[in-house]
């Protein structure tokens, strides 16, 4: 969705340290994310193998970029339960944020038809799906500008708008 600046508005997770600064959750976590300020992705230590990220998480896939997503629902990502059930951890918040730059999803696939992504920047932002099972587009950007927190209960309205109920919140 492009709002009235004609940015591509998506939504990306953050934590938020009790000073109430946002964080990346897993690459540069512990960079301060501003809000209002256009920032540019860097990547992240790259492990010995050449195909991974390290994070405080262990390795993950490279793809370098901000991580966003089209709706502020991640399933894959939270505190996960007793029960099983991964709830949105306390210390998280999502965000509005503008993508920057020129969609360049076709070009991603045609370079790289196997995969579906990059392993360097991309020159703007391209659409990728983690999985054929994910109920919800990410989207890989260069650069981001943080426009703003949003509240639980627009998060809930915004996913259910796409046909997803939002994670519950831990307590």
């Amino acid at each position: 969705m492009e709002n009235s600046n004609g940015k591509l508005v998506c939504y990306k997770l953050f934590r938020k340290d009790a000073s109430g600064n946002l964080h990346p959750l897993y690459i540069g976590a512990k960079d301060v994310v501003p809000i209002g300020v256009s920032l540019t992705a860097v990547v992240g230590p790259i492990a010995a193998d050449g195909k991974h990220v390290r994070s405080k998480l262990g390795n993950l896939a490279l793809r370098p970029g901000w991580h966003c997503c089209e709706v502020p629902y991640a399933g894959h990502i939270g505190k996960r339960q007793p029960s099983g059930e991964l709830y949105q951890a306390k210390n998280t918040v999502w965000c509005e944020v503008e993508a920057n730059g020129p969609d360049v999803t076709a070009e991603v696939r045609e370079a790289n038809p196997k995969t579906k992504c990059l392993k360097t920047l991309p020159n703007g932002f391209y659409w990728f799906q983690t999985n054929p099972n994910a109920k919800i587009r990410w989207l890989i950007a260069k650069e981001i500008k943080v426009i703003r927190e949003i509240s639980d209960d627009e998060v809930s309205a915004l996913c259910r708008a796409h046909g997803v109920e939002s994670q519950p919140r831990e307590r």
